[in-house]
């Protein structure tokens, strides 16, 4: 059960980033997957596999369903919500869309420990709060700082 519902979960957003209207361009966009992609993964190999702080289910389609997480749903809710920020008129708007992009990710985590794709062992939810709130806010800055270096005009003599 925990399989179809992460699954869904993934296509679902997957849906929505095609059909919404796009503010950031396609490179932007890259960029943040690529970035959200990098930070999950290290996150998770860190989290998982290093520290042992949390335990990935053995059974192949809740493994499965971790990877979908970790390698799909995260990268594409953190660039849905990149999107959003830069349409946001105020700051009260972007704080919303950053709090509604960690309450999504928090529930797709409170999923997995009920559906036993992770095992919880010396962590806390707590701490994924924190990560996903970091991960928004650090996109947010590495996108920010993209941004100004493609701004940067090359003369040539």
């Amino acid at each position: 059960m925990g399989f179809a519902i992460i699954f869904f979960a993934s296509w679902l957003i997957t849906v929505i980033f095609v059909v919404m209207k796009k503010k950031l361009s396609f490179i932007e966009n890259s960029f943040v997957i690529l970035f959200a992609l990098i930070i999950s993964i290290n996150w998770s190999w860190f989290i998982y596999e290093e520290w042992k702080l949390v335990e990935i289910s053995s059974k192949p389609l809740n493994h499965t369903a971790f990877l979908i997480s970790r390698s799909i749903t995260i990268p594409l809710i953190i660039v849905t919500n990149m999107n959003l920020l830069d349409s946001a008129t105020s700051v009260v708007k972007s704080f919303i869309t950053i709090l509604f992009s960690v309450f999504i990710l928090t529930l797709l985590v409170v999923i997995s420990n009920y559906f036993d794709i992770t095992k919880v062992i010396r962590w806390n939810i707590i701490y994924d709060i924190l990560y996903l709130f970091s991960l928004n806010l650090i996109t947010y800055f590495f996108l920010f700082y993209f941004r100004k270096l493609s701004q940067i005009e090359v003369k040539v003599k």
